[in-house]
């Protein structure tokens, strides 16, 4: 079952419209996990951006720490294609990354 939502997932992010990254970004940046899960699998497995698998990492990682669950799927998807030391880089960023916060 979890590898079945993982393609489900991964289905819907190859929808997306390539302009919505920005959008996402500035989201994800405050800590919004939908827009992490989004972002990060964009980023991790190169759709519609150019493929960073360790910020995809990161982001996907934020987003299953408050309880995303297709964060995790596409997470673990994500580090069997990674090597020990981008695994142990993108921990180390998610560990230090703080949402931004926005001012009215």
């Amino acid at each position: 079952e979890r590898s079945m939502r993982g393609w489900l997932v991964m289905a819907a992010l190859a929808k997306l419209d390539p302009t919505e990254v920005a959008v996402c970004q500035r989201l994800a940046d405050q800590g919004d996990a939908k827009a992490q899960l989004t972002l990060g699998g964009m980023l991790g497995f190169g759709h519609g951006v150019a493929r960073d698998a360790i910020a995809g990492y990161v982001w996907l990682n934020l987003a299953a720490a408050q309880g995303n669950s297709d964060a995790a799927v596409l997470r673990d998807a994500l580090v069997v294609e990674m090597t020990p030391d981008h695994v142990q880089k993108a921990q180390a960023q998610a560990a230090a990354w703080k949402p931004t916060t926005t001012s009215h």
